[in-house]
């Protein structure tokens, strides 16, 4: 358990590194896969956390884990929603060690989540909730509700947030001097 009095101190001690990139991958491939059979893992009839990390070795370029000091803390996946639409991503996997919520490290998180959209060109990100109840979280972060739906069975919300992604610029000719 840990214990923090202030959320600048974490703030400044998160990192968010790709899971392909790290040099600790196997271990965090391994925390993820945890999260993800603990919070999610009834959606599959519990299939456990070896069949996890063999479904998600194969994204690992889409993963990025959450770090605080070193030590991992949450996650989420970006993946390409379709490979001719090049400016859309579809957000997945959006977790939180319990031990760090409500400490702001979610929307930390999701602020890492636009830039790294934006750095990328990508204007729209799509994504799931199952729990109603993070919403109203996802509203403020800019987040429009676009139906609902069913994702194996389970009943979802279907958000979306839309960037503003700047325009590259024309290379412009030097002024004469």
């Amino acid at each position: 358990m840990f214990f923090y009095t202030s959320n600048k101190i974490i703030h400044a001690n998160i990192t968010f590194h790709r899971l392909s990139e790290m040099n600790n991958a196997e271990a965090c491939l391994r925390q993820a896969a945890e999260w993800i059979e603990h919070k999610w893992g009834y959606l599959r009839n519990n299939p456990g956390v070896e069949y996890r990390i063999g479904a998600l070795r194969k994204d690992m370029g889409s993963i990025y884990i959450t770090s605080y000091a070193g030590i991992p803390i949450g996650m989420y996946a970006l993946k390409d929603t379709d490979p001719v639409v090049a400016n859309h991503k579809e957000l997945w996997f959006v977790y939180v060690d319990e031990s760090f919520r409500h400490l702001g490290v979610g929307s930390y998180l999701l602020d890492d989540v636009k830039k790294r959209c934006v750095e990328l060109g990508v204007n729209r990100i799509t994504f799931d909730t199952l729990m109603p109840t993070l919403n109203n979280f996802y509203k403020r972060k800019n987040a429009v509700e676009r139906g609902e739906g069913r994702l194996l069975g389970a009943p979802v919300t279907l958000m979306q947030i839309d960037l503003e992604v700047p325009s590259p610029r024309a290379a412009r000719p030097a002024a004469p001097g």
